[in-house]
């Protein structure tokens, strides 16, 4: 059997392709996190749960029931050949709690408390008003002040954004506008790599420095699944600079042609019948190629 992977690391691009190729019958499984839940209409004939828990960052706990019926939604959908789909659990422990919560009533949708955030001239309206261009106390400013009425919307900023922004402060020849972006940028920070070399695009537009394409690999070819993977969120994080600070992300023509091999190499890892794993392997060679053992 052909199987199809979709999960939350994969760039949009990766999880569109291995989605057409379950769809298009290239892979006759399909084997996703609860990413599978959001976006996506696909042919599935039945929906099997191995896990009936998550961990939300602090602790493990069931499926709420909007999650799983989302995901379990994912079966019989309308307008493809079979309209109707089975849900199931892979024990008769989790198959319990998937017919239950399959059927308990979902918690109505909050009719106010929607989140907004500030965008760049709001906060260089406050800045002038203030008299402070510093990011992080903009941004505090705007959670504090935002007027939202009656509630309908609520002013919000991550945690992370709010982190960084302490961080672009003490880089003093940065624009208001371009530590704003920054502060946005899609690269979490929980990932070493993609981290690092956030910092180092914001060191060099701090310095007044282009930022060139210089951070890729070798090869795609001898790349291993965690780094072809990482390389694709980096080109996608370049363009979505270049299209934002142009002046300073010159190469976005470069990183469009570049980003379709490195999809390719994480396809390919995906579509491998090999057994992934950590280690051995040889020079040149991506670790993980172990033949399965029959």
């Amino acid at each position: 059997k052909s199987v199809a992977c979709i999960y939350g690391a994969l760039s949009p691009e990766v999880r569109e392709r291995e989605a057409h190729r379950f769809a298009g019958g290239d892979a006759d499984i399909l084997v996703a996190t609860d990413a599978i839940g959001m976006g996506l209409n696909l042919p599935i004939r039945r929906v099997v749960f191995t896990a009936v828990q998550k961990y939300d960052g602090t602790s493990r706990g069931t499926l709420s029931p909007s999650l799983l019926q989302q995901i379990g939604g994912r079966a019989g959908r309308f307008g493809h050949h079979d309209e109707e789909g089975v849900v199931a659990g892979l024990t008769p422990a989790e198959h319990r709690v998937v017919s239950s919560l399959m059927k308990a009533h979902q918690e109505p949708l909050e009719a106010r408390g929607f989140q907004i955030t500030a965008g760049s001239a709001y906060l260089e309206q406050i800045a002038e008003m203030s008299g402070d261009r510093r990011l992080e106390a903009l941004l505090s400013l705007f959670l504090l002040h935002a007027d939202c009425g009656d509630g309908f919307f609520t002013p919000h900023i991550p945690e992370e954004q709010l982190a960084r922004a302490a961080q672009l402060d003490r880089m003093k020849n940065l624009s208001l506008h371009q530590k704003h972006v920054f502060s946005m940028a899609p690269m979490a920070s929980q990932n070493e790599t993609i981290d690092g070399v956030w910092r180092d695009w914001a060191y060099g537009a701090n310095k007044g420095k282009t930022i060139a394409l210089d951070f890729l690999p070798q090869s795609p070819r001898r790349a291993s699944l965690e780094e072809a993977e990482t390389t694709v969120r980096l080109l996608a994080a370049y363009r979505w600079f270049a299209y934002r600070l142009p002046e300073l992300f010159v190469d976005l023509e470069l990183a469009d042609m570049h980003l379709a091999p490195w999809i390719a190499a994480v396809d390919g890892h995906l579509r491998s019948r090999r057994r992934q794993g950590a280690g051995g392997g040889r020079k040149g060679v991506p670790s993980w190629y172990w033949p399965v053992r029959r």
